[in-house]
């Protein structure tokens, strides 16, 4: 497996947020750095898909035999609770 080169981000969380990133951390034994990258690596691919989800959605809602508003948001509702 290739490493990816590392770089520094800076940024603000609010102090209680980073205690409970923390706590959940030490309880978990793994690294904030881990538990952070995974976590925007998450939210990244989810962002992703639902672009993706969109983008279908607008294509079909172009041609209404194909699937109503109502079936969509139902279908999309299904996938991120299943999802």
């Amino acid at each position: 497996m290739i490493k990816a080169q590392l770089v520094a981000l800076g940024t603000r969380i609010p102090a209680d947020l980073k205690k409970k990133i923390a706590a959940y951390c030490d309880r978990n034994g793994i690294k904030m750095q881990f538990f952070i990258m995974e976590a925007i690596q998450a939210k990244l691919e989810e962002l992703q898909q639902d672009s993706l989800d969109n983008a279908v959605a607008e294509e079909r809602l172009k041609y209404p035999q194909l699937s109503t508003k109502e079936e969509l948001s139902q279908y999309i509702a299904k996938r991120k609770k299943n999802g």
